[in-house]
């Protein structure tokens, strides 16, 4: 195993414990949990390349890290009770990348395609989460949230025709 798999696998491990965090409202848990898995994912990528130790592995796993991590940023309801009024507009999204990586799977790739803009979404995933627990409610960053979320679904569909 080399050191991105390594960084990988952190994040994987992180997953349930962020959940965990969720489930029981520990909000600083959940804060440092989540930027800790968020800086795993950009690392991971930043290490395969630089040493370089790209593989399909790294790309499967790194996709698998990504479905246990990121979903967990629905956790913020809890945390945000502002957010419940744009459920349906958070969950559409969600449920738009659910279904690009599906579509990825469904042609054949086992991971997902790395493209700037899904590297742009999992920045705002970071950041919309970040800043609702440290700063509260921003309407501005729901619907940043949104339109990086179906772009990325949009984007990744697109890369795999």
């Amino acid at each position: 195993m080399n050191v991105a798999d390594a960084v990988t696998i952190v994040r994987i491990i992180i997953a349930p414990l962020l959940y965990a965090a969720g489930i029981l409202r520990e909000e600083v848990l959940f804060l440092v949990l989540f930027i800790v898995g968020a800086v795993s994912d950009g690392l991971d990528g930043f290490l395969a390349r630089r040493l370089p130790k790209k593989s399909s592995y790294g790309n499967m796993l790194d996709g698998v890290a990504d479905s246990l991590f990121y979903p967990a940023l629905l956790f913020v309801f809890v945390f945000v009770p502002e957010l419940k009024e744009y459920a349906v507009l958070i969950l559409s999204v969600f449920v738009a990348q659910v279904c690009s990586m599906l579509w990825v799977l469904a042609k054949g790739r086992a991971g997902a395609p790395h493209n700037v803009s899904g590297k742009v979404n999992a920045g705002v995933m970071v950041l919309f989460v970040v800043a609702s627990l440290v700063s509260g409610f921003s309407q501005v960053l729901v619907w940043v949230l949104a339109v990086s979320g179906f772009v990325s679904a949009a984007d990744r569909v697109r890369s795999a025709l």
